[in-house]
């Protein structure tokens, strides 16, 4: 599987995920989709770099706001990060 192809499942799963907040549950109960998520994010933080093509960039974007609000740094801000990187990350998808 391509770099594009993991930005790609990774931009799927914060879908569901952002979801599942509009539908009023403020984390996904599931404990394997979050590990999915987390995972996801993970592996693709590792292997995009300033060299990549500009969509993995965005995706990587996400998957570092995916990272921060499942850690100790999140903050008030941190969905909301989620939201702008997965809108930005549509929107590169939608154009190319």
């Amino acid at each position: 599987m391509g770099q594009l192809e993991r930005a790609d499942e990774l931009a799927v799963l914060v879908y569901w995920y952002l979801g599942d907040h509009w539908f009023g549950r403020r984390m996904p109960t599931d404990v394997e989709e979050v590990a999915a998520l987390r995972t996801a994010a993970f592996n693709l933080s590792r292997e995009v770099h300033a060299g990549s093509e500009p969509l993995a960039l965005k995706a990587r974007d996400i998957a570092t706001a995916v990272l921060e609000l499942y850690s100790p740094l999140c903050g008030a801000d941190s969905y909301a990060k989620l939201k702008q990187a997965s809108r930005a990350y549509e929107q590169a998808r939608l154009q190319r």
